[in-house]
């Protein structure tokens, strides 16, 4: 593994463990005839956003996987990109 290679692994790194302390999280509202789904954003794990009146928050699973695998995708394709090439 070269030294391009250790930096693009340290950066996959270091942006799973913020989406882990940072991650997604949504509101359903709920009217009188259904309910409807509002993105937060991300918000810290510790202290997610607070619920007022008919509203449920809870962590956006979907949104986390879908996150968490772009980022697998894209930290391997860089770590593909910047590997070893040696002449024949």
């Amino acid at each position: 593994m070269n030294i391009k290679q250790k930096i693009v692994l340290w950066i996959g790194i270091s942006l799973l463990l913020l989406l882990i302390v940072y991650p997604p999280y949504f509101d359903r509202v709920y009217y009188e005839f259904g309910s409807h789904n509002i993105s937060l954003g991300h918000r810290y794990i510790i202290r997610p956003a607070i619920s007022e009146g008919k509203t449920d928050i809870s962590f956006d699973k979907t949104r986390f996987i879908i996150e968490t695998i772009l980022l697998f995708v894209i930290t391997g394709g860089g770590l593909y990109v910047f590997k070893d090439t040696k002449p024949k």
